[in-house]
């Protein structure tokens, strides 16, 4: 995982994981992405989901432009 879930690990100071302070968008959705204001998308990539600002990621491979992707 990457540290995000409510059992995060404990490094051995005991200091609980804070891995999601790092991620910008994860877990966001529909709050503003911190580098232009567009609203945080969740999309779903190989069977899994993702977060993305649609703004400033393009998305290869998806037909039409920039974060169309499945919800």
């Amino acid at each position: 995982s990457l540290g995000t879930g409510k059992a995060n690990f404990y490094s051995v100071a005991r200091r609980s994981g804070r891995n999601r302070d790092e991620l910008k968008v994860f877990r966001r959705t529909g709050e503003p992405c911190p580098r232009c204001a567009a609203p945080v998308r969740r999309i779903i990539v190989g069977q899994r989901s993702t977060h993305i600002c649609p703004e400033c990621q393009v998305l290869k491979g998806f037909k039409g432009s920039r974060g169309r992707g499945s919800e």
